[in-house]
C-alpha cells in the first residue's frame, strides 16, 4: 500500500542490512589502517641507526659505549632485521671481550651460534666463543691453580683452553711452556691477532725484535680486528727500536685514531712527536690536523 505522496514504505529489513554493511565497512577499514600502521611500525625503529653509533663507537674504541648502543639496538623490535641483529652481535660481542666481560661474551655468542643461518664466518664465531669461554673463568681464580686441571683438559684433546693455559704459564714466568701452548692454539685455530700481540709483546720485553716483527708480520690483521689496535701499536714500538719516527708517527696516528680514548697511545703519540719536533710542547694528533 502506497502512502499519500504515492511512495511504497521503505523496507526495514533492506535498511537495516545497509547500516550492517556500512558499520562492517567503517570497522574493516579502521581495522586494516591499524594493520597497516603496526606494520609499517614494525618496520620502522632506532634499530640502525642506535646499530650505527655502536658501530662508530666500537671503531673509535670506546667499547663500553658501544655495547650500550648494541643492546638497545638489539632490543628494538622490527621486522626483518635478523640479519642486522646477527652482525650486531658479533661486534656485542667482541667488544664484550675487548672490555673484558667474558662471561657476558659467551652468552652473547653462544646466541649468535645458534641464530647463524650462515651470513656470517662459522670458524670466527666459534674462534671468538672458545676464546670468551676460556677467559671467563681467567682472574677468578690463582693462575698457578688452574694449570693441573688445564693440562688435564689439554691432554683429553680440549685445544681451546691452550690460550688460557698459555696465559696462566706467563703469570707463572713458565714462558717457554706459554710459547708451547700458544703453538698448540694457532695449530688448531690459526694466528690470531690476540696471539700476535701477547707473542710479539712477550719478545719487545726480551728485546728480540726481530721475532716481534715475525709475529706482527704473521698477524692476519683486518681478519680479525680484535686487539688489532694493540698489534698495531707493537708495531709501532719495532719503528720507534730504529728511529725511524717518521712512520712509527704516522702509524701511531693511525692506531690513535682506533682508539682516541687510549691514554697510553695518546703518550706514545706525544712522545713520537717529541722525537720529530724536540723543540716544541707535545700535542695531541687533533692539534695538528
Amino acid at each position: 500500500m502506497a502512502d499519500r505522496s504515492g511512495r511504497k514504505p521503505v523496507d526495514s529489513d533492506r535498511r537495516r542490512r545497509q547500516i550492517q554493511l556500512l558499520i562492517i565497512y567503517i570497522v574493516s577499514t579502521i581495522l586494516i589502517a591499524l594493520l597497516t600502521f603496526l606494520f609499517v611500525k614494525a618496520l620502522i625503529s632506532d634499530k640502525e641507526e642506535l646499530r650505527d653509533k655502536g658501530v662508530a663507537e666500537f671503531k673509535a674504541g670506546n667499547y663500553e659505549k658501544a655495547i650500550e648502543y648494541f643492546n638497545e639496538s638489539l632490543n628494538e623490535k622490527q621486522l626483518f632485521s635478523k640479519k642486522m641483529d646477527l652482525d650486531t652481535k658479533m661486534y656485542l660481542g667482541t667488544a664484550e671481550i675487548k672490555c673484558k666481560k667474558y662471561a657476558d661474551a659467551v652468552i652473547t655468542l653462544e646466541e649468535l651460534k645458534k641464530e647463524n643461518e650462515g651470513s656470517l664466518d662459522f670458524n670466527r664465531v666459534e674462534q671468538l666463543l672458545q676464546f670468551a669461554r676460556t677467559m671467563s673463568g681467567y682472574g677468578k681464580e690463582d693462575p698457578e691453580s688452574l694449570i693441573p686441571d688445564l693440562e688435564v683438559a689439554a691432554s683429553n684433546g680440549s685445544k681451546s683452553v691452550y690460550i688460557l693455559l698459555a696465559a696462566c704459564y706467563y703469570n707463572t714466568g713458565n714462558y717457554e711452556k706459554m710459547i708451547n701452548a700458544y703453538k698448540e692454539f694457532t695449530n688448531e685455530y690459526g694466528m690470531t691477532n690476540y696471539v700476535a700481540y701477547q707473542l710479539s709483546s712477550y719478545y719487545l720485553r726480551l728485546n728480540d725484535y726481530d721475532t716481534a716483527a715475525n709475529y706482527i708480520k704473521g698477524a692476519p690483521y683486518g681478519d680479525d680486528d680484535l686487539f688489532l689496535p694493540e698489534l698495531l701499536y707493537n708495531e709501532v714500538l719495532l719503528y720507534e727500536n730504529k728511529k725511524d719516527y717518521n712512520t712509527a708517527i704516522e702509524k701511531m696516528a693511525a692506531v690513535y685514531e682506533m682508539e682516541p680514548e687510549n691514554e697510553e697511545f695518546k703518550k706514545e703519540y706525544d712522545f713520537l712527536y717529541t722525537r720529530l719536533y724536540p723543540n716544541t710542547d707535545p700535542v695531541n694528533k687533533e692539534d695538528i690536523d
